[in-house]
């Protein structure tokens, strides 16, 4: 993102999110069972490391050198940005990923099969649209006030909604019908709307997280996440004891909107106490 290398970021996102799509289904159609989910994560994850690290882990002639003194400022930044980014990537996985793991515990393998479809389906646009959205961050960094940072975030959530929602409709549709197609199940329609908007709602999360990291507080994203994760956690809890597929997906889902909505709103507050 620092090189603008945006297309690579997103063909890197494609990638991974495909190979663990194909890898998750062929390992179920192979037996593995819930093994499946850790197969699809371990080779996606596995190929986006070494195809990212091969495209962009060099030193670039065309690369910034910074002067001492603007070193330690930006050191620090730095280190902001990886403790914040590691949380993020940590609850990230434990709210999108732990999910199937809950519902492979209960032991519904048609309800996973269906929810894990609909999940990599549904869960494109939101990639497409967190690539396009990756230039808000050095975008942000040259704001000078909060008037600014107002006019920006409106025009990019605006922006956001109309890219999203085409997008989920048509991601939905392909998912409801892979559902029979992939695995021979009679398709979930309350399944596939539930992943759609929870996801269509955490997109409106995208861009006040990109403005926030672009004026240097990236942290600011946790004030979601964290009680996100606490509430997800509970919808694990919740569904394993009663066993009941659904149960956890009601929550997880309601947890999603609620908290995305509730950051996208609040959002323009941040922005404007970190540039007033």
């Amino acid at each position: 993102m620092g090189r603008s290398h945006f297309m690579r970021r997103t063909a890197i996102l494609f990638l991974g999110g495909s190979i663990q799509l194909i890898a998750t289904i062929a390992s179920l159609e192979s037996g593995f069972g819930i093994v499946s989910l850790g197969i699809g994560i371990i080779s996606a994850g596995f190929l986006q490391f070494v195809i990212g690290f091969a495209l962009e882990g060099q030193p670039s002639r065309n690369d910034p050198r910074l002067r001492r003194d603007e070193s330690v400022s930006v050191k620090n930044t730095i280190i902001l940005f990886m403790k914040t980014r590691l949380l993020v990537a940590t609850l990230g996985l434990f709210i999108t990923q732990l999910d199937r793991w809950g519902l492979g515990l209960i032991g519904n393998p048609s309800l996973l099969a269906k929810y894990d479809i609909a999940t990599r389906f549904i869960m494109i646009p939101k990639i497409i649209i967190i690539a396009l959205a990756a230039g808000l961050v050095a975008d942000s960094s040259r704001l000078n006030d909060k008037s600014q940072g107002r006019l920006l975030l409106f025009r990019v959530q605006k922006l956001v909604i109309f890219a999203t929602v085409p997008l989920l409709a048509a991601a939905s549709v392909v998912a409801f019908l892979a559902q029979e197609t992939a695995i021979g199940a009679v398709p979930s329609l309350l399944v596939v709307t539930l992943v759609a908007v929870a996801h269509g709602s955490n997109c409106l999360t995208i861009a006040p997280v990109n403005i926030l990291s672009g004026i240097g507080r990236p942290d600011f994203e946790l004030r979601y996440l964290l009680p996100l994760a606490c509430v997800v956690a509970i919808s694990y809890g919740v569904g394993i004891i009663s066993g009941n597929g659904m149960v956890q997906i009601s929550i997880w889902a309601g947890a999603m909107v609620i908290s995305s909505i509730w950051f996208s709103v609040v959002s323009n507050k941040y922005i404007n106490e970190v540039l007033s």
